[in-house]
């Protein structure tokens, strides 16, 4: 289930930067 925690958050931390670009 590790993997599918990173999966999980990797996917998150895509979503943010997708949706929150830098300044």
């Amino acid at each position: 289930t590790q993997r599918l925690a990173n999966f999980l958050i990797h996917s998150s931390n895509n979503f943010g930067a997708i949706f929150s670009p830098p300044n």
